[in-house]
């Protein structure tokens, strides 16, 4: 192992849960059910990362009640959503890692969430898998004025883990270019995971172009680059 971390921020959409698969099928089915043929690309093309501007895209007639709806349905499957391979594990690792330097031994790792959704559609899911006995800080959408690529989610979340002084300390791991730009300019180093997955819905060779610190293409493979 290379550099020691201490304070690791996590995205969660995409990163530990594949919650891009709770609002696709979500999509899919709430578009089709007005009659509309859509499929994949085209949610992709005009709804994905649009939030309420998706619906106004596709003519439905009263965008803001339908937006409403999406997140109503959204929210059911992500109560359960399904997590990354090794999501729960890589969480676990670094909690109980137990560093030799005689320095570091009295300083426990710290995990954060930093999340662009909002509270109401994560928590739930946290404490469904029974992630919240290894999270530290909680920074959501709504808690900032500025969500990522700004690095204002992540100099909360390191006020809150009491490190605010500590950015040379901290990494973010997230699945995004916002993610990683965020990372960038509060200046602190940056993993990238590509989950297979996740190819349906982003340009792989894009995110490799942001040049974060590391990329891997599992969490498993994260653990051995960042913990071990």
């Amino acid at each position: 192992m290379g550099k020691i971390y201490q304070h690791f921020l996590f995205d969660w959409d995409g990163c530990l849960a594949d919650t891009p698969g709770v609002w696709m099928e979500t999509y899919l089915r709430l578009y089709r059910a007005e009659g509309l043929k859509v499929e994949m690309k085209d949610v992709i093309a005009k709804s994905w990362g649009n939030l309420e501007e998706g619906p106004k895209n596709f003519g439905i007639s009263n965008p803001e009640e339908f937006w409403e709806k999406i997140v109503t349905e959204v929210g059911k499957g992500l109560r359960t959503v399904k997590l990354h391979e090794g999501a729960k594990e890589l969480l676990e690792r670094i909690k109980n890692k137990v560093y030799s330097e005689q320095s570091r031994r009295d300083q426990r790792n710290k995990i954060a969430i930093v999340t662009s959704s909002p509270a109401k559609l994560v928590k739930p899911a946290l404490e469904h898998h029974g992630l919240n006995q290894y999270i530290d800080a909680f920074v959501s959408s709504d808690d900032v004025v500025n969500e990522k690529p700004d690095p204002e989610m992540l100099f909360l979340a390191l006020e809150k883990l009491g490190a605010r002084e500590k950015v040379g300390e901290a990494i973010i791991i997230g699945d995004t270019g916002k993610d990683i730009i965020a990372g960038r300019r509060a200046g602190m180093d940056q993993a990238l995971t590509l989950h297979e997955i996740n190819k349906r819905y982003y340009d792989f060779d894009k995110l490799r172009a942001s040049q974060p610190t590391y990329i891997v293409e599992s969490l498993g493979e994260l653990s051995k680059l960042i913990v071990e």
